[in-house]
């Protein structure tokens, strides 16, 4: 029987769209990398550099941390999970012969940016708990998600009702897009593929909210004034930002539409596009966060950190040219 698994798993979920969450999966991730390389540069020097100044003209530096162990730390853990993102033989390879290994690169992909934010969060002198929602609160409550650089300052915050608005704060004007089309990699194309997402993300938040109000109220609608009051306290202190939508997708390819990556005889399109860019953005992470202590807690802390790992960390000696982005980042 053709596609068996597809028939068991829509028997019960009739709206799973594997063509479309596939699609979604590939543009939202080469999105990102067209977008870091536009602002950044497409090099890890470039982007440290680049990231090194937004930091410079947002953040006080010279600052205490929580602890230097805990900030270093979470910035390994930032570039080993990177290094397991990148650390394959052929990119190309996996893309179109191994296709199962992505969604454990997604996860790794996913864990170099949530430690790189408990990074940036503790040398910000920010306790935030170890737990996934509690990073994403932080980054909106402790105003860290006005200091990210473009375009990890994505944003959704309430207006009325359940209205939010979805920004850039570098490019208000920008509409938002579903990702089921072609990436035409342009800029307008990637901004509006991004914010279709974050869109997308907030909306599945927001009726998770929803669903809990229902159960804990009792409620079978928010038809009622009461009701309606209760749902717009709860919505009207929630914010979205690019965390939230990082956790979103690493729970799809874990999860909800693991099976479309490797699952059928249809490869994916521009796989390995895709593979390169989970790479190129996971690096963005540990880059992003590295520049962000060098500048808060002091070069010459992170200069030891660098030089610590160059010489502990094992295998480093046999690692690829592309393995070793970090060794040059500070000078």
């Amino acid at each position: 029987m053709a596609y068996w698994l597809y028939q068991q798993i829509l028997s019960e979920n009739d709206d799973r769209a594997p063509r479309e969450a596939l699609q979604s999966t590939i543009n939202w991730m080469r999105s990102l990398a067209f977008e870091i390389a536009a602002e950044h540069g497409g090099t890890p020097q470039e982007q440290y550099l680049s990231c090194l100044n937004t930091f410079k003209s947002n953040t006080q530096g010279n600052r205490a941390s929580i602890g230097d162990g805990v900030v270093f730390e979470c910035l390994y853990l930032s570039l080993t999970n990177s290094l397991s993102v990148t650390s394959v033989s052929s990119l190309e390879a996996i893309a179109t012969n191994k296709p199962w290994l992505i969604s454990s690169m997604i996860v790794s992909w996913y864990y170099s940016y949530y430690t790189a934010m408990r990074a940036i969060l503790a040398a910000s002198n920010i306790s935030a708990p170890e737990t996934h929602g509690g990073v994403i609160k932080s980054i909106n409550n402790n105003g860290i998600i006005d200091k990210l650089p473009y375009p990890l300052n994505m944003r959704a915050t309430w207006d009325r009702n359940e209205e939010y608005t979805i920004s850039f704060p570098n490019f208000s004007s920008v509409k938002r897009s579903n990702l089921t089309g072609t990436f035409l990699e342009t800029r307008e194309c990637a901004q509006q593929m991004l914010l279709g997402y974050l869109s997308g993300t907030k909306t599945r938040e927001v009726g998770i909210i929803k669903e809990r109000i229902k159960k804990d109220k009792n409620l079978k609608d928010f038809l009622t004034k009461e009701a309606k009051s209760h749902k717009d306290s709860k919505l009207k202190s929630s914010q979205y930002n690019f965390m939230n939508c990082a956790f979103r997708y690493r729970g799809k390819a874990n999860y909800r539409d693991g099976i479309y990556i490797s699952y059928g005889t249809r490869d994916i399109r521009n796989g390995k596009e895709f593979v390169e860019a989970l790479s190129f953005t996971s690096r963005f992470s540990f880059v992003c966060a590295l520049a962000f202590v060098t500048h808060r807690i002091g070069e010459q802390k992170t200069k030891a950190f660098i030089d610590d790992v160059s010489t502990n960390l094992r295998g480093n000696g046999q690692a690829e040219n592309d393995e070793r982005f970090w060794l040059n980042l500070i000078n």
